[in-house]
């Protein structure tokens, strides 16, 4: 749903795994970027993207070291249970990504990321909390942050 609020030019999947979220931006996007660090998932990554992407199979760390061209109009980001590195909040601090969905599978981390980006100046829209392990206390949840 975020994503089609957003510009049409370039949509990052950050943290992309095999793609599943690239796969809902290639059709909104004329760019669609994946960065994962785990080179075993680009194959799939491309097949769940089509032609509109471009697989980084390094780290997020790594990836923003340089220029990040084409400047991304959406971001969707699903980081490790420890979230978002210090350096990583920085960047998308910097940046300013007219949107931002930040889905976590540890709403304690996430909240910390959150807390920075909003010092930042963005404003969390939307929150959704989803139990998709009933009986566990386990979440996933997802963020929509916007400048």
């Amino acid at each position: 749903k975020d994503a089609e609020n957003a510009g049409n030019s370039c949509g990052m999947d950050l943290y992309g795994g095999v793609g599943l979220f690239g796969a809902f931006l290639a059709g909104r996007f004329d760019v669609v970027v994946g960065v994962d660090r785990d080179k075993r998932t680009r194959k799939y990554w491309k097949q769940h993207v089509g032609k509109s992407g471009t697989f980084h199979p390094v780290s997020l760390e790594d990836y923003t070291r340089r220029r990040i061209e084409p400047k991304p109009d959406f971001i969707i980001v699903d980081p490790p249970r420890t979230g978002l590195s210090p350096s990583i909040r920085k960047i998308f601090s910097r940046l300013k990504v007219p949107q931002i969905s930040y889905v976590s599978c540890n709403p304690v981390t996430q909240a910390r990321d959150i807390k920075e980006l909003r010092a930042a100046g963005y404003k969390l829209t939307d929150y959704g909390v989803f139990d998709l392990s009933p009986q566990t206390a386990h979440v996933e949840t997802v963020a929509r942050l916007v400048i």
